[in-house]
Formats: structure tokens, C-alpha cells, sequence
């Protein structure tokens, strides 16, 4: 999922939330590497929406993030600091909706 949405928001971004909209009512979504996603202003009030549905629907959402969530906030705003409130608030709604599992393969 991570390696499309960045194809789609650097190629066309009515295609990023065509596709956005097409899996936010998937029985199970699966978003891999959340820490590589680089937040546009479109990208993250969609990805928020998102979160916001699947939570108050009860849906499923499994993803896998390599960084403590201060760090995700920095990375998914890095080079736009305007959006760090948006980044906040995905953010938020991981930590009161997901049940943290650590895997360290060392």
C-alpha cells in the first residue's frame, strides 16, 4: 500500500483519493511501513477520515510501524511542518485504537 499511495500522490492526486476511498471500506486493511509515508495535505485529511471511519465502524485496521509514534509524527512531516497537527492526530487515534504488539528479531 505504502509504495502506491506514493505513486499515486507524486502522479495524480485525484487517483491517490479515488484509491483511498476505494479501501477505506475493506473488511481487513493492512497499511505496512506507515513510518515511510510522507503526509501531503490531501493524503493525510484522507488517511485521518480513514482512521476516523474504521474506528467508529468497528473495521479492522492491522499496520506495522518501526517507530515509536513522536518519530512517526517527525518522519510523516518531514519537510512539511504545517501538517504535524494532522500527523498528531493519526497519531492519537493509533494509540486509542491499536493494540501494540513488539517483535524485536534481534
Amino acid at each position: 500500500m505504502a509504495s502506491t499511495i506514493h505513486k499515486l500522490s507524486v502522479r495524480n492526486p485525484h487517483d491517490l483519493s479515488d484509491y483511498l476511498d476505494e479501501i477505506m471500506w475493506a473488511e481487513w486493511l493492512f497499511i505496512d511501513d506507515l513510518h515511510q509515508a510522507k503526509l501531503t495535505p490531501g493524503y493525510g485529511e484522507k488517511l485521518v477520515r480513514m482512521f476516523e471511519k474504521r474506528y467508529s465502524e468497528r473495521l479492522w485496521i492491522f499496520l506495522t510501524v518501526q517507530v515509536p509514534g513522536d518519530a512517526l509524527v517527525q518522519r510523516m512531516t518531514t519537510g512539511t511542518p504545517q501538517l504535524r497537527e494532522v500527523a498528531e492526530d493519526i497519531v492519537r487515534r493509533i494509540r486509542e485504537m491499536c493494540e501494540p504488539l513488539d517483535f524485536d528479531c534481534q
